[in-house]
């Protein structure tokens, strides 16, 4: 993918955007990333998302910002209410 707002200043030329596409089992796309050119991956993010879409998908919860495996989640607001 080109970004063309990161222009590269020797050839005047759109430089590449990193982008990461997660899709699930169900071949559709889950997560997408983008970062600029200029900025670096943060991989310990990309396993954080991964735990999340994995754990969400298995159990009607949310995940917070900067939730990791085995801290405390949310209850969706679809989940069904308990008997």
């Amino acid at each position: 993918m080109m970004d063309p707002l990161e222009i590269d200043d020797f050839d005047r030329l759109a430089m590449p955007a990193r982008a990461l596409f997660l899709i699930g089992p169900d071949k559709r796309c889950r997560s997408t990333i983008l970062y600029p050119a200029t900025t670096g991956r943060n991989f310990a993010e990309v396993l954080r998302v991964i735990d999340s879409l994995y754990l969400t998908s298995c159990v009607q919860v949310g995940t917070p910002a900067n939730w990791h495996s085995g801290d405390e989640v949310l209850l969706a607001m679809n989940a069904p209410e308990a008997a």
